[in-house]
């Protein structure tokens, strides 16, 4: 009899692993989509508020970076720098699992002005609640 209890207890473990790396890919694969969504989503002067789109794990990002944008806009001589929002988030969200926090904040001051305009976060939202039912 035990050995059956022991042999049900390890088949039981080797499901809830298998279905908790199952979950937290799905949770990555949903981390990367919104940001990827929320930066695609954003219009794009000189890029500034498209490349900072900045991604964290638990603990909230704050601020903008004044010398970043996205690739894609013009250059108005106060952007020293270049990057995509989605590489740079993909490295915290690649450490993500099931229980984690992803923030994704922009931090520009006139985000607010392009999201009430554009509703790039709620489109996001809307397409990410379509995208997990599309995982089950």
């Amino acid at each position: 009899m035990a050995t059956n209890v022991k042999a049900w207890s390890v088949a039981i473990n080797r499901r809830v692993m298998a279905d908790r790396e199952r979950f937290d890919k799905v949770f990555r694969g949903a981390g990367l989509y919104a940001v990827g969504s929320a930066v695609r989503g954003t219009r794009r002067d000189t890029g500034r508020a498209a490349g900072n789109w900045q991604v964290a794990l638990n603990d909230p990002p704050e601020g903008f970076i004044k010398g970043r944008a996205a690739p894609g806009g013009r250059n108005d001589g106060t952007i020293t720098e270049r990057v995509d929002p989605v590489v740079e988030g993909s490295k915290p969200i690649g450490r993500a699992k099931l229980g984690d926090v992803i923030w994704i904040h922009n931090g520009v001051p006139y985000i607010s002005i392009l999201e009430n305009k554009d509703r790039t976060m709620r489109g996001t939202v809307e397409a990410l609640r379509t995208w997990l039912r599309a995982q089950r």
